[in-house]
């Protein structure tokens, strides 16, 4: 691109008096562009740079940087440098101060600036210019052939001329670049040419489509620096109607606490925040009957903030009831949101007054002296709650329309970024007139892509902070019992994002009711399993409540599990583990309370309008239509009268995502905890016979039924078993196992096809039946048919008699439903007694003597079928 050093003949003219030098080195393709290495810039030199101040950038070890000069690098090297700033590569607010100091008015070089910075692309540290005159984003081809990035043919293939004829540069390919700049991050489709200049040219179409408006926001804050000060003004806050007040409890004893020993430079911190906090007027001088010790407490950007312990003052304290709000009831107004900007306020306890005549209660001790606050400080037990009184009253006519707010973060959302501005300047305006502050480093502007409350939220919906999943993954194996709590706090915090999370971690719950901590191999592969899904969390859909809500239930034997979603697409997960108790109901009462308790999780959701409800239990699409129902069905059918849903089956096989949430996964949980080198399996499926084929087929998609799931290959929901000794263990356990009882053939191989599949395995199923010993000795083989033989003809009455019951009657007053019918063979006189269908054989006998016997006596002979109350021994 050799036109791109004509701008800087112009510049170079400025220095030299002879023209002809001047196109000389304009012809000269070989001598460099005039470099600035202060600024960066082009046009002059470090000795003639306008700048004074030096920016250094700290360069890695595989930056993808231009060639330095070597005539440039040893002037620069003879140059005498003043003190330079040291700024990282791609850290740091390098936008805006490449741009300030560069911002030059009376410069004439800076009428031919351009917006240049560095970026990060597949790690390596790139030069990126934001040029808003270029027509299209360009990509250096050494940036594509250096990184092997993957090209493609340009859809639409053209020329690059210049003004001068003869300089004509093809562009016929075309790559997609994903680039970060600090936290931002990007993809951008971009056009490979041969470029010097930088490796990364954004150009107009970039603009357009991210809509970016860096001069607004630079000019918006600009208009509203008092709200972006460095440090809270000195002086007290302004006086507002909520003030914090502390209510001591009537009749307790004022605490008088000693004061905490300190190292040398703890002490040396608290007296230097101390007398920060009294040239401010935040603290002052205090003669208080009581007092509590004062700590310092890090921050995360490493420095410290002065609070106070005050358990024993909270412990007197009349606590306030002040409702704090929801994060998921905050997450919920933000459907429809495109363009997000975060304010962070300063201190914010700091930015509120104590009630007048409360000050004394917050007194503190250090090693030298007894202060106390005029403000609100860290540690006070209703603080929170006077905060969010504040927030909410403050913010009230924008709550709920463009504005969340959580304590001293507030989230500015809207539709399009012409609306967002409009919002922004509304809440710049607002903080101005109450006197309230922001820390600038801590605020986000006109992002598509927000972190908020542990969260990143954007126009898609809502997914879990890659940093805190990052901190999951790296979690290191637990120790002791706090270590257990630990993760699964901070896992259950994205317990919303993860299918079947109860079932999961139910071995670590479990654990955690032990008296005596011991890590077992249950455990562990809880733990591992919760780090590898904690990886592959979904992005969930923002409720949309235009739109019909539809619920998927499903139930196992160790909890339950649902799914929210709309158009197909997830809005959150529930699960819960069932305990002892609720684990012995039958599969009917199991389903029945997934359905229950997800509808009780989702009520705020689903109560205001019909929805669907999605079950893979037949049996459930006819609750409506019961008449008898037992006590525990009868409360659960009243609690679901208050929803308008509609019932359909969806059978296991297609409830793919809830079925999900309890088959496949509780398949591997189970057997990993009871085979020993199941992980072996997956190293046989690739050489097995039955499964070698299939296995090669479903590496890069399902086929038919068959899919991998963690390394596993299933058949639909049931685990795939290749040869070996694994599957006459899975018969034998399915068979004679301790919870099973010598079923027979189908009974045995219904209970296996539930959770495995192997070919031919009704065979091995029955070789196996067929070669117990036990059912062998227990059961007999043999037959009860025969040819039939005539009764012998009677001679007298009542020698030979017929007995039959007649069951299935109505219920009478006496509680009798069922007939025992009596036939004499010789008259064909019958007796009919009415009798229960429960009783066993020694009660009919007994109502035989009694009914039949006192009036006919003993017969001889009875004919009756093999019923078991005739079979056995009276």
């Amino acid at each position: 691109m050799g036109s791109k050093t004509e701008p800087h003949s112009r510049t170079t003219n400025q220095h030299s008096e002879p023209v002809k030098t001047s196109q000389k080195v304009l012809n000269d393709s070989s001598y460099p562009a005039r470099k600035c290495f202060k600024c960066h810039g082009f046009g002059h030199v470090a000795a003639n740079c306008p700048n004074r101040r030096v920016v250094t950038l700290l360069e890695e070890e595989d930056l993808v940087v231009e060639e330095c000069n070597e005539g440039e690098a040893s002037y620069q090297a003879n140059e005498t440098s003043p003190t330079s700033t040291v700024i990282p590569a791609d850290v740091g607010p390098l936008l805006v101060i490449r741009r300030v100091l560069n911002n030059q008015k009376d410069v004439l070089e800076q009428r031919h600036n351009l917006f240049r910075t560095r970026c990060t692309i597949q790690g390596k540290v790139c030069q990126v210019i934001v040029d808003g005159g270029s027509c299209e984003n360009v990509a250096s081809s050494i940036l594509v052939d250096k990184l092997q990035l993957k090209t493609e043919e340009h859809p639409t293939p053209y020329q690059l001329s210049w003004i001068q004829k003869g300089s004509v540069v093809k562009v016929t390919k075309r790559c997609l670049i994903t680039f970060s700049i600090r936290r931002y991050k990007d993809q951008v489709w971009c056009d490979i040419v041969p470029m010097d200049a930088c490796h990364l040219l954004l150009g107009r179409p970039w603009q357009y489509d991210r809509q970016t408006t860096h001069d607004v926001i630079l000019n918006l804050i600009e208009e509203f620096a008092d709200v972006f000060p460095a440090e809270i003004p000195a002086g007290l806050p302004p006086k507002r109607t909520i003030q914090h007040e502390i209510e001591l409890i009537p009749g307790s004893i004022l605490p008088n606490r000693p004061s905490y020993r300190l190292r040398p430079d703890e002490h040396e911190q608290i007296q230097k925040q101390l007398e920060e906090l009294l040239s401010k007027g935040f603290v002052r001088p205090s003669v208080s009957p009581c007092a509590v010790p004062s700590l310092l407490v890090p921050k995360k950007d490493g420095s410290y903030r002065l609070c106070i312990d005050s358990r024993a003052i909270n412990k007197i304290t009349i606590r306030y009831r002040f409702p704090l709000p929801r994060i998921d009831d905050l997450f919920d107004q933000l459907h429809g949101a495109k363009v997000f900007s975060k304010i962070d306020l300063r201190s914010g306890y700091h930015q509120i007054r104590l009630r007048a005549g409360d000050e004394w209660k917050t007194a503190f001790k250090i090693r030298d002296g007894l202060y106390e606050w005029t403000v609100i400080p860290f540690g006070l037990s209703n603080a929170p709650s006077t905060f969010m009184r504040l927030m909410n009253q403050v913010f009230q006519p924008f709550l709920g329309k463009f504005v969340v707010v959580y304590f001293d973060d507030i989230l500015i959302y809207s539709s399009n970024l012409d609306d967002h501005i409009h919002h922004l300047r509304l809440v710049l305006q607002l903080l101005r007139e109450q006197k309230l502050f922001a820390h600038p480093g801590k605020c986000c502007f006109l992002d598509s892509k927000m972190e908020f409350l542990g969260f990143v939220i954007s126009a898609e919906g809502i997914e879990a902070d890659p940093r805190k999943i990052e901190a999951i993954k790296n979690w290191p194996t637990p120790q002791t019992f706090t270590d257990i709590r630990r993760f699964h706090g901070l896992s259950s915090f994205y317990r919303r994002f993860i299918r079947n999370f109860s079932a999961i971690a139910a071995p670590l719950t479990e654990l955690l009711k032990s008296e005596q901590f011991c890590w077992t191999k249950r455990a562990q592969s809880s733990f591992d399993q919760l780090k590898e899904i904690m990886t592959e969390a979904p992005v969930l859909a923002l409720p949309d409540f235009g739109k019909v809500f539809e619920v998927e239930c499903d139930a196992s034997n160790v909890g339950i599990g649902a799914v929210l979603s709309q158009d197909k697409h997830p809005v959150a997960f529930f699960s819960e583990k069932l305990n002892e108790t609720r684990q012995k109901y039958s599969t009917y009462d199991k389903e029945f309370y997934s359905i229950v308790r997800a509808l009780h999780h989702w009520s705020h959701y689903l109560l205001a309008k019909e929805f669907i409800l999605f079950t893979d239990h037949e049996a459930l699409r006819f609750l409506n239509s019961q008449k008898k129902l037992r006590s525990r069905h009868a409360a659960w059918s009243e609690f679901l009268a208050a929803f308008n849903f509609v019932i359909k089956h969806k059978a296991g096989s297609l409830n793919q995502v809830a079925d999900a949430l309890s088959r496949c996964h509780l398949i591997l949980h189970v057997m990993q905890t009871k085979v020993v080198g199941l992980e072996l399996l997956k190293e046989n499926y690739a050489e097995d016979e039955d499964f070698s084929n299939i296995w090669i087929k479903c590496q890069e998609q399902p086929y038919k039924l068959f899919h991998i799931k963690e390394g596993y290959l299933f058949f639909g929901a049931c685990l795939c078993i290749p040869r070996g000794s694994l599957r006459q263990a899975i018969i034998s356990e399915c068979h004679d196992g301790g919870m099973m009882g010598h079923f027979g053939r189908d009974k045995t191989l219904a209970v296996i096809q539930a959770k495995f599949y192997w070919p031919m395995l009704s065979r091995d199923v029955l070789r196996y039946v067929k070669s117990c010993s036990i059912c062998r000795m227990a059961k007999t083989q043999g037959s009860n048919a025969g040819l039939y033989t005539p009764l012998h003809v009677p001679l007298a009455p009542w020698e030979d008699v017929s007995l039959d019951f007649v069951v299935g009657l109505p219920r009478t007053q006496r509680n009798k439903d069922s007939v025992m019918v009596v036939v004499d063979r010789f008259s064909k006189m019958a007796h009919f007694v009415a009798c229960n269908k429960t009783l066993d054989a020694s009660h009919i006998a007994e109502l035989y003597f009694r009914e039949i016997v006192r009036l006919h006596g003993i017969p001889k002979t009875m004919t009756s079928d093999r019923d078991v109350k005739f079979m056995s021994y009276f």
